[in-house]
């Protein structure tokens, strides 16, 4: 397993002398941080929170808030074959075309949420591994697309508070990918109250990144191409990636990730996997 300490630039390397110099400062900070020194990250690991945050001191403070985040719920930081049903019911979707600044677009359906489909669990694993799926997007960002014309208080309940909490902490703050834009469209009633559940959990910089479409999909289109987007929105991209087509992506990421969550494991955890 690969150790923290710095190595010698390889001239065949993948990385730019740029990058392997970043990735050289972020291994003396974690050295030298007695909250992460205890710990072995792999260059790959490290080089997703690099992408996200362009610098090593910027990146050590969202590695910080990652780790935090496994220390709090560590069962959600394990590899998941079983996830098929949740891609497919449509809750998280990735658009298969990128948006005008080279980010991810992800469309959000709060209203297709049904816990005997998909746990909340199942949701964070998927935007955990979701970060590892796209180098582009650590590096560009991502959109989020809220479709928020359907939804109720069974499902609102259903999820819970405490993980609307940690939801809101884990995508702004510890996922090495940066959030640009959040777009809600079609609001229903209830959009307005959940929003309000979220604000307390988001700093006033997210918060002044939402944008409220409604009905008017052309100030959307301002932001997000047509070519890029589902019919819904007035889209041409209606493609969608499957659960195999993850998997594929995500496969030669497994041990990668596996080597650092594996350390943040509790012995439940541990059992409850086998």
């Amino acid at each position: 397993m690969p150790s923290n300490s710095n190595y010698d630039y390889d001239s065949e390397s993948n990385l730019s002398v740029e990058d392997f110099s970043e990735l050289n400062q972020l291994r003396e900070l974690i050295e030298s941080d007695p909250e992460l020194n205890s710990y072995t990250f792999h260059e790959e690991f490290l080089m997703m929170f690099l992408r996200c945050r362009g610098s090593a001191k910027k990146a050590l403070k969202r590695l910080k808030s990652y780790v935090k985040k496994m220390k709090q719920r560590p069962e959600i930081f394990q590899w998941n074959d079983d996830l098929g049903k949740a891609v497919e019911s449509d809750i998280i979707q990735l658009c298969t075309e990128k948006n005008a600044d080279g980010g991810g677009i992800l469309v959000i359906r709060p209203g297709n949420f049904n816990a005997k489909i998909a746990s909340p669990q199942e949701i964070f694993q998927m935007a955990v591994l979701g970060t590892a799926f796209d180098e582009e997007i650590q590096r560009n960002g991502i959109h989020l697309l809220i479709d928020a014309s359907s939804g109720n208080l069974f499902q609102l309940w259903s999820f819970g508070r405490s993980n609307i909490q940690y939801l809101g902490e884990l995508v702004e703050s510890a996922l090495p990918v940066k959030v640009q834009k959040i777009h809600v469209a079609f609001e229903h009633p209830l959009a307005t109250f959940v929003y309000n559940l979220f604000r307390p959990f988001t700093s006033k910089k997210i918060r002044q990144r939402v944008i409220f479409h409604g009905n008017d999909m052309e100030s959307l289109h301002e932001c997000c191409p047509p070519s890029s987007i589902p019919s819904k929105f007035g889209g041409t991209n209606d493609e969608k990636y499957t659960f195999d087509d993850y998997k594929k992506v995500l496969d030669h990421s497994q041990s990668i990730l596996m080597s650092v969550w594996s350390q943040f494991q509790s012995k439940k955890s541990k059992k409850s996997k086998k």
